[in-house]
Order: C-alpha cells, then sequence, then structure tokens
C-alpha cells in the first residue's frame, strides 16, 4: 500500500470518516499550525435523507462545510467537505446528509465536542477555551 493511501485511512479511521466519504487530501500549513483535511464523495451515488431517513435521494445542490477537530501534532485540525443536500422523496424537503463524524448543525466533530464536555467537567470555561484553543 502507498504511504499516501496509508496516511489517507489513517485519518478516515481517527475521524470516522467511513463510506461513501474518504479523505482526497490533507493539507498543512506550517505557519498557522493547522492541518486542513478535504473530504470528497462519489457524486453518483444517492444518500438518505435526514428528515424521514429515505433512501436512494438525488443529490440538488452542496456548499462548503468545515468542522474543528481534534489536534494532531499539536496542530489545528479542520475537516472540509462540499457537504451535499438531497431532496427527501418522501415530504420534499431539501436538506443536508447527515454525515459520521459530526452532529448535524455542530461546527467540531464528534470526538471535539466530547473532548470540550470533558474538560467542562474539570476546569473552569476560561481554562477550557485557553486549552482547546476556541473562544468562550
Amino acid at each position: 500500500m502507498p504511504k499516501k493511501e496509508s496516511i489517507f485511512h489513517y485519518f478516515e479511521h481517527i475521524f470516522g470518516i467511513s463510506m461513501p466519504f474518504y479523505v482526497d487530501k490533507i493539507l498543512y500549513e506550517k505557519e498557522k499550525y493547522q492541518t486542513h483535511v478535504y473530504v470528497e464523495y462519489n457524486k453518483a451515488l444517492t444518500f438518505t435523507s435526514s428528515c424521514c431517513k429515505e433512501e436512494g435521494c438525488q443529490i440538488k445542490s452542496a456548499h462548503p462545510r468545515t468542522w474543528r477537530a481534534l489536534d494532531i501534532v499539536n496542530n489545528q485540525t479542520y475537516i472540509h467537505i462540499n457537504l451535499p443536500s438531497v431532496k427527501c422523496k418522501k415530504c420534499g424537503k431539501t436538506q443536508d446528509i447527515d454525515v459520521p463524524w459530526a452532529r448535524k448543525a455542530s461546527n467540531f466533530t464528534l470526538e471535539y465536542e466530547q473532548k470540550m464536555v470533558a474538560y467542562a467537567e474539570s476546569m473552569s470555561m476560561s481554562a477550557n477555551s485557553k486549552t482547546l484553543e476556541e473562544s468562550d
């Protein structure tokens, strides 16, 4: 297995990115201490609607979306995708699809949220914000 492929699979594993999604590109910004993980999907596929859980819904549009993820080697890490919206075949609503690494409408991955909760239980909000490098 080529080295490039193995690091992509590693990122998919640690962030819970699973089919039909896959890591397409990873950019490291040394000066900013940031890692950007770009996720793609097969645009010919159909998806399950988030409202009625109706399968086989066609992509109607997509828009850029970013989530803050757990730091990797002291680098702030972000997951980016051009998030598809589908039209539900059952109710007709057009909504963003659900992704396996984050809750709907959250700006953080599931693991990052768990870390925030754990810190919130053990330290003040300002200490928590400083530790996570996020504003309180």
